[in-house]
């Protein structure tokens, strides 16, 4: 039997009347069964890679795996103590960060990186701030010039 929708999908109808006793029958469950360690987001890392590896081989290999989506996410990255060498606020709202980072590996050799609404972290930011970052490997192209670059899923002041 073909129900619609996608296998993460969920419905069902209740009459106006029955709202108030749905809603409360839910909150029962839900405050029985989750707990507030469950309310916490996590961010699941494949491995640790510095970011003096990434080249173009690997984005085409693990480009290899698309598509991606729900039942096969894009591979995520963590990065420690990379060092900021420029920082700056972009979008309307200036909400957004780009920044230039090295490696610990290679400080020589740079790689640009930006984080949608990470502007508020901007303030905390000098050069050689050290970070630890969460990313994804993606390729920028803009104005005929391809580059690989990291895209902030999370990032924090390193310790």
């Amino acid at each position: 039997m073909d129900l619609g929708g996608h296998p993460m999908a969920a419905g069902f109808t209740v009459h106006k009347k029955n709202l108030h006793k749905l809603k409360n029958r839910l909150m029962s469950i839900a405050d029985r069964l989750i707990r507030t360690s469950d309310l916490v987001p996590q961010t699941i890392i494949d491995m640790e890679l510095d970011p003096f590896f990434i080249e173009n081989k690997l984005f085409d290999e693990l480009d290899s795996f698309a598509p991606f989506g729900q039942a096969n996410p894009k591979p995520t990255f963590a990065a420690f103590n990379l060092a900021v060498r420029q920082a700056r606020l972009i979008g309307r709202e200036r909400n957004h960060l780009k920044l230039i980072l090295s490696s610990k590996n290679n400080p020589k050799r740079q790689i640009s990186a930006i984080g949608f609404n990470f502007g508020k972290l901007f303030a905390s930011l000098g050069f050689d701030s050290l970070l630890d970052v969460v990313y994804e490997i993606e390729r920028d192209e803009w104005n005929g010039q391809s580059d690989l670059i990291l895209k902030l899923k999370d990032v924090r002041l390193a310790s």
